[in-house]
């Protein structure tokens, strides 16, 4: 058995597809609606524009039984240690927990479930779930979707076969490409209000900056951030290339811009949640990195803004609007 615990946008995805390759597969989620959803309809999902829907089982965290060979974690960062801890006495022997999630949690995960238990994974596709039982895929299926590596060593042949993932030997400095991917992204997206594809036509000199300093917080931490991928056009942008030539990553990322064309038309998952009213992953995205950065020693200035703006919005004490990309810049000065 495969559990996939929270079936939102990225778990309702992977649970598609493993179900249509014909894998067993259940999903536990808390939230009501979702369940009875997939109960009553079945998993839909949306992949390259076409619809699917299929039969899936869909448990509530009380019903769990038996012991599931993987869990394929994609709960929000901030309920990471107590889902875990929840799912751990349901966890075979010889399993392994993958982290689907934002955010770099492998470190929690292991200090709970043992690092041979833990699976470090990047998701390198966008999706939404713009209603109960419906995930989305804003990617196209053509785009690499996972990579996957071990914490200590032990192999992770199981999981990259059954996930058709990538395998990387250098599983943190992949993890931490993700996530300055996401500080470029995700918070400036939610305090904007803007889709993907526009803030990649507006706000690329911002999205360098935050990028640069999660480079520079890895190299602290004593991680060596990869370089991160721009999938429609094939370029990279290292992190000497982020921290020393950000002209020429803009150049890049501008030709990435054009290539994506509406591929890059998604939502992105912190203003999903903001339009949803739902607690944003804010503090594990670019907070991780202004946290790491003070403890570090290493200036964060730019994601420390993006981070205060954000908890403004997401208090409602500013509107999400366009205007508020032009305040980040001003209190990153």
């Amino acid at each position: 058995m495969i559990l996939v615990a929270g079936a939102g946008a990225i778990g309702g995805t992977t649970a598609g597809g493993l179900l249509r390759a014909g894998r067993r597969v259940a999903l536990v989620d808390d939230w009501f609606a979702n369940v009875e959803a997939i109960r009553r309809d079945g998993l839909a999902y949306t992949v390259d524009g076409e619809r699917h829907a299929v039969p899936a089982q869909a448990l509530y965290p009380d019903e769990l039984e038996g012991r599931a060979e993987l869990v394929l974690l994609a709960c929000k960062s901030y309920d990471t240690a107590a889902t875990v801890r929840a799912l751990e006495p349901f966890l075979a022997e010889d399993g392994a927990i993958v982290s689907l999630q934002n955010g770099i949690n492998e470190d929690l995960i292991a200090s709970l479930v043992g690092p041979s238990r833990t699976v470090g994974c990047v998701v390198h596709y966008s999706a939404g779930m713009p209603e109960p039982g419906h995930a989305i895929r804003y990617s196209p299926s053509a785009w690499r979707s996972y990579t996957v590596g071990s914490l200590d060593g032990t192999p992770v042949d199981r999981v990259a076969e059954l996930l058709s993932a990538a395998v990387t030997g250098d599983i943190f400095g992949a993890l931490w490409a993700k996530l300055a991917l996401n500080c470029m992204i995700n918070a400036l997206t939610a305090v904007s209000d803007l889709r993907t594809a526009e803030l990649w036509a507006v706000g690329r000199p911002l999205m360098i900056s935050l990028a640069a300093e999660a480079a520079a917080v890895a190299r602290a931490q004593g991680r060596e951030m990869r370089p991160i991928h721009l999938v429609a056009s094939g370029a990279d942008l290292s992190p000497d290339l982020l921290l020393e030539d950000p002209a020429r990553a803009e150049v890049l990322m501008a030709r990435e811009a054009i290539a994506r064309g509406t591929a890059a038309a998604g939502v992105t998952s912190m203003l999903q949640d903001l339009r949803k009213g739902r607690r944003p992953e804010i503090d594990y995205i670019n907070g991780y990195v202004v946290r790491e950065g003070e403890r570090l020693g290493v200036p964060t200035p730019v994601n420390a803004a993006v981070t205060s703006v954000l908890r403004a919005v997401a208090a409602g004490e500013q509107p999400r609007e366009p205007a508020q990309l032009d305040r980040v810049r001003a209190l990153s000065q």
